[in-house]
């Protein structure tokens, strides 16, 4: 029977969690849930909020709580705050379908 370290069980558990929080993003933006009133128009981007935060987690399991937060929070609101920047390059980066996942659109 191997040890898991600490850092390694909380690497793993978030990252479940990230994948977790991704899948429920993904699903909330499917024709069934769209039109949920409150599911629909925050869910993915709630869900996004998320996986960012377990983000953080996998990739720095020993750092404060309070500390993920903020950045998780700063990352949440640049990429939010990118989606009102209406730029060419910006805009051809959004035709890619897994980059309008990451940085959003609209």
């Amino acid at each position: 029977m191997s040890v898991i370290s600490c850092s390694t069980r909380i690497r793993l558990g978030a990252l479940s969690f990230m994948c977790g929080a991704a899948a429920c993003g993904l699903l909330s933006r499917t024709v069934l849930l769209r039109e949920v009133p409150v599911i629909g128009p925050w869910g993915g981007d709630t869900c996004w909020a998320i996986a960012a935060w377990f983000l953080f987690r996998t990739l720095l399991p020993r750092v404060a709580a309070i500390e993920i937060a903020i950045l998780s929070t700063a990352l949440c609101v640049m990429v939010e705050t990118s989606q009102l920047l209406d730029t060419e390059w910006l805009n051809t980066l959004r035709k890619n379908p897994l980059i309008r996942l990451l940085i959003g659109h609209g």
